[in-house]
């Protein structure tokens, strides 16, 4: 996956493309089912040092983030090359390519959907985040299975993409062009398009431009934890935190001054 460098030239040439809204099929999770306990047993110690990293990672104040994000150190993956991305086994082998993405209010990836031509098997299927053990790898994501072990309990894995859960787990290509209104229901922005932490297991940030008030076409990157998602008549709806929109405008204003 190609690194971006979130600086002032990317945030001139972003476009924004409205994609159609999936519909979800529920899966009774109940019970784990075979697959997801051999996944856990192998990979219990990785599982608990990603969630050591996004605890160390939500230790930022938002207004941290929003420097930060905004800075020009910042690595942040665009969207179109997430889903570039390959999907490789426990060796390291490459078995399919990534679908499409599935992000939860908040900012976490609920997990990819990929379609695992490599084993010659036919069908996209859901590879959860936590059933699956995903993370990031330098092709794009990886399993904790090997291409063997994954054809043997082929059957057990969910098909297509997850429960919407109401809105708050969506596809991440259903964000470009939407609009962001505010908890008055005011327009605020429109997102141009979602970015991605390095490792591709996070969404980071939203990429705004803002018009509200005395803010102009500002483009910003907005920590995800400030944007609530839900479905309104079927379709995604966004709005921002009364709180964080106020940090997010006094940032542009002070941006706008330099």
């Amino acid at each position: 996956m190609k690194k971006l460098l979130l600086c002032a030239s990317l945030l001139s040439v972003l476009g924004s493309v409205p994609f159609a809204v999936q519909a979800y099929t529920a899966v009774d999770s109940s019970e784990d089912p075979p697959y997801v306990k051999a996944v856990k047993e192998k990979n219990e110690e990785d599982l608990d040092a990603a969630l050591n990293d996004e605890e160390e990672e939500a230790e930022l104040t938002f207004k941290e983030k929003l420097a930060k994000f905004n800075g020009d150190g910042a690595v942040l993956i665009e969207t179109r090359d997430i889903l570039k991305g390959r999907v490789a086994d426990s060796e390291g082998k490459v078995i399919g390519e990534v679908k499409d993405v599935f992000v939860a209010e908040g900012g976490g990836v609920e997990g990819i959907t990929a379609a695992l031509g490599r084993l010659s098997l036919s069908g996209d299927v859901f590879l959860s985040t936590q059933d699956m053990s995903l993370e990031g790898s330098s092709k794009g994501y990886a399993i904790g299975l090997t291409g063997t072990e994954v054809k043997g309990i082929f059957g057990e894995i969910p098909k297509g993409a997850p429960d919407s859960k109401g809105g708050k787990i969506l596809s991440a290509k259903v964000f470009s062009g939407k609009d962001v209104v505010t908890k008055k229901g005011k327009d605020f922005s429109e997102i141009l398009e979602i970015l991605f932490s390095e490792e591709g297991t996070r969404v980071e940030a939203a990429l705004m431009k803002i018009s509200y008030g005395p803010v102009k076409n500002a483009v910003v990157a907005v920590p995800m934890e400030a944007i609530d998602f839900e479905l309104q008549r079927g379709r995604p709806s966004f709005s921002i935190k009364s709180e964080e929109a106020a940090e997010v405008l006094k940032f542009a204003i002070a941006q706008s001054g330099k």
